[in-house]
């Protein structure tokens, strides 16, 4: 009976630590948002991009209203950041001041029409994900010499996003399927069984994912998670930075609060 009294207690006390911790990022709410290593948050909308330092202060915009709606951004390099622009099938890279890197680089020209996912591999090469043809396609950026791989894994695989590790390995995400691993080449290594995934990242050696009200911390090198329980943000989203956890309520607030320690 103490024990289970002494559980309680130190749930409600982790609660209120984090109550006290989390501080409201931005006081509007953001529609898309994604986070650099340094804690930087960049928000889009549209065709605009908004980038914030980590106290909320906003920093520099981009816009290109030619080429329609942001579908995607990718910080994972900060020194080169992807945006994705599906309807036109375009990329453009900017460096972390928000000015354009070289042109603008057209899937269309290469005859892919039907590209759903991006995201840089290091920082000279593409990962795309065509859902029409079930395949995965790793490219220069210069689009030459693709490395084409059929990846329909399940009869309903449908990944709704996909991110590559400073380590370059590759991972798509699907809510119903869970989690799938990919190396550089583009050749198919785990899977990790999973449902009811509303938002996933990755931070260092380990994929966290928001399961049921929780972040879980799976790390790859040790075989083992940690959870961290959030239900009471009624989180939607969510992105790591160096230092801290970013969350976005379902009123599109974004709150910051400090990474849990590992234990």
């Amino acid at each position: 009976m103490k024990r289970i009294l002494l559980a309680i207690l130190l749930i409600v006390a982790l609660k209120q630590i984090q109550a006290q911790e989390r501080q409201l990022f931005t006081p509007i709410p953001l529609e898309h948002f994604t986070t650099d290593l340094f804690d930087n948050v960049y928000a889009w909308s549209g065709s605009q991009l908004i980038q914030y330092d980590k106290e909320g202060k906003q920093l520099r915009q981009y816009s290109n209203p030619a080429l329609g709606s942001i579908t995607s951004v990718d910080v994972t390099y900060a020194s080169k950041i992807m945006l994705f622009y599906q309807d036109a099938g375009v990329i453009l890279l900017l460096d972390n001041q928000l000015s354009p890197i070289g042109d603008r680089i057209n899937l269309m020209d290469n005859g892919w029409y039907t590209i759903s996912l991006a995201a840089m591999i290091g920082t000279s090469e593409l990962a795309l994900y065509d859902p029409q043809n079930h395949t995965l396609i790793l490219t220069d950026l210069q689009l030459n010499s693709p490395r084409i791989t059929h990846c329909q894994l399940e009869e309903n695989f449908e990944p709704f996003f996909m991110q590559s590790s400073r380590e370059e390995t590759i991972f798509m995400t699907d809510s119903t399927n869970g989690i799938y691993l990919f190396d550089i080449l583009g050749t198919f290594q785990q899977r990790i069984a999973l449902s009811h995934i509303h938002s996933a990242s990755i931070s260092g050696s380990e994929i966290v994912y928001l399961q049921n009200g929780k972040l879980q911390f799976y790390n790859r090198s040790l075989h083992g998670f940690r959870e961290m329980d959030i239900s009471d943000f009624n989180c939607t989203h969510f992105r790591i930075g160096s230092k801290n956890l970013y969350i976005q309520d379902e009123n599109g607030l974004v709150y910051r609060i400090p990474i849990p320690a590992r234990e």
